[in-house]
């Protein structure tokens, strides 16, 4: 209970620490914070433990670090790093939040590092991409929880092109349409993807592949920016020889499938969507 100016408020709040996270928890609302070491390079993070206080190291850089590290980014890279802390698999996987913006940080400079155009983004706005991602329960949960692989179309083709096996028309819905499938079809479609990589990797000249191969766009692997006096060298060797091609940059393939996986197989399991009957949404620009 407090009071300002001669009236009496009564504040119906709680304190916790959970997940070395303190957090003050009201009627519809909750703020946490994290209580790390001072100055730029803290190492340890403290928390209360059976009403004791604690310490332990934190293993990984400050959350202001991460924020220093933020400031740099561009518009986009910005709004997914702080999007990312509302997912439903972030939250779980990374339940403390300083560890959850670090990661999120994380993500963003691995995404820097790849061949492929690829972002691990929400709902919000998008432009030229491709769109995965589970449909939102308008019932139980908020869209900023669902997390979307967003692809540029020639980096989708690797994915679009196993689709096409399992969801045949999405070709004649393909712009800006939805298109709904059940978690039953898009657990088969999962494994399929794994499959490909996996024989991808090691035997990209098998005759099951060639089929899939005719429908990669296969520009997305070749760095054209590196040796643009090659270009036209490339452009040749796409159309003469495109399994020579996949099976020079087959790593770089196999990481756009590892992350495809990775994400599809965290929807599958946090959100439990078989059992509970949910559907997946593939969009495009």
């Amino acid at each position: 209970m407090t009071s300002k100016r001669g009236k009496l408020y009564v504040i119906d709040e709680q304190l916790s620490c959970d997940d070395c996270c303190f957090t003050v928890s009201g009627k519809c609302y909750s703020v946490s914070f994290c209580l790390e070491g001072y100055k730029k390079h803290p190492n340890q993070i403290g928390f209360i433990k059976n009403g004791e206080g604690r310490a332990k190291l934190l293993h990984r850089m400050s959350s202001e670090e991460a924020i220093d590290w933020i400031k740099n980014c561009t518009k986009t890279e910005h709004e997914d790093i702080f999007a990312r802390m509302n997912f439903t698999e972030m939250k779980i996987a990374f339940p403390n939040p300083g560890d959850r913006l670090v990661q999120s940080v994380l993500i963003t400079k691995w995404q820097r590092k790849q061949v492929f155009d690829f972002r691990y983004s929400d709902i919000g706005y998008y432009g030229s991409e491709i769109l995965f991602h589970v449909v939102p329960d308008t019932i139980y949960e908020d869209s900023d929880q669902i997390s979307v692989l967003k692809l540029e179309e020639d980096c989708a083709s690797f994915l679009l092109a196993i689709l096409d096996e399992f969801y045949p028309y999405f070709s004649e819905r393909y712009y800006l349409t939805e298109n709904h499938v059940p978690a039953e079809l898009w657990k088969r479609f999962t494994e399929r993807v794994e499959e490909i990589r996996n024989q991808i990797l090691s035997n990209p000249y098998c005759e099951e592949l060639q089929p899939y191969i005719k429908k990669f766009d296969l520009c997305a692997l070749a760095d054209f920016q590196q040796e643009p006096e090659r270009n036209d060298e490339i452009r040749d060797r796409i159309h003469s020889s495109p399994t020579d091609l996949l099976y020079e940059h087959r790593y770089e393939a196999a990481k756009l499938y590892d992350s495809f996986l990775r994400w599809s197989k965290a929807q599958l399991r946090y959100h439990n969507a078989v059992i509970t009957g949910r559907m997946f949404n593939i969009q495009g620009p």
